[in-house]
């Protein structure tokens, strides 16, 4: 009887490894595409998160919502966040993105340079 519950266990660990390594993965890929849609989330300046000053990136979100990974890179934004929102003309922007999965990973980047957003 230990001897089953020994390799019920032992199969609920790898179970449970191999599922936060497929969460991690796809974590990744999302913050790998994060920037480079954006929603419009209306006129009213945003309770919750955090608020990005970045004046190309304010102006781009005024003619497009879309843009492609070098248009994103040409901004040199490293450390967008799910929660980040900026101004662009009237109305506030939010990196389209599935929140859920940053509370569930942490959030791990590398300073390359540009601008680099602050953890609070």
């Amino acid at each position: 009887m230990i001897h089953t519950y020994t390799h019920v266990s032992l199969h609920f660990y790898l179970v449970s490894l191999a599922f936060r390594a497929a969460l991690e993965a796809y974590a990744e890929e999302q913050k790998k595409n994060l920037g480079l849609t954006w929603v419009n989330a209306g006129d009213v300046k945003p309770v919750k998160g955090r608020e990005l000053k970045h004046p190309a990136l304010a102006k781009a979100l005024t003619r497009q919502t879309k843009f492609s990974q070098s248009e994103w890179e040409g901004f040199t934004i490293h450390g967008l966040h799910f929660d980040h929102f900026i101004q662009s003309g009237d109305s506030y922007f939010q990196p389209a993105s599935h929140k859920a999965v940053e509370e569930e990973v942490p959030n791990i980047c590398e300073d390359q340079g540009g601008t680099f957003l602050e953890e609070e």
